[in-house]
């Protein structure tokens, strides 16, 4: 039984030792050391090699996301059906495009 009380605070301790691993990595340094070891000729490439359905699809979540922010300032209520809305179109959006690759194969 006093195994039991024990395994709480073992838990919680490991959870703060975790965060604090966390909160000493620096992502921005992280991020910014690894951007700066891409030469221009390699993101271009990078850019390059993406396929314009990629390219169109980062276009149209980026306007997605701004209207979807604008709807958040306007009315939540609204907010919160139209992204209801969209989670059915893209689930529906992912079975067909599974159900295409498996079809391929």
């Amino acid at each position: 039984m006093g195994q039991q009380l024990k395994q709480p605070a073992v838990n919680q301790q490991i959870n703060l030792q975790i965060i604090a691993l966390i909160e000493s990595i620096d992502l921005t340094e992280i991020i910014k050391e690894k951007a700066e070891k891409f030469s221009p000729k390699q993101m271009d490439h990078i850019f390059r090699s993406m396929n314009s359905d990629q390219l169109i699809f980062i276009e149209l979540l980026g306007a997605l996301l701004g209207a979807l922010s604008g709807l958040a300032m306007i009315d939540l209520k609204i907010f919160g059906g139209f992204s209801v809305i969209l989670f059915v179109f893209y689930m529906a959006d992912y079975v067909l495009t599974k159900r295409r690759e498996l079809s391929k194969a």
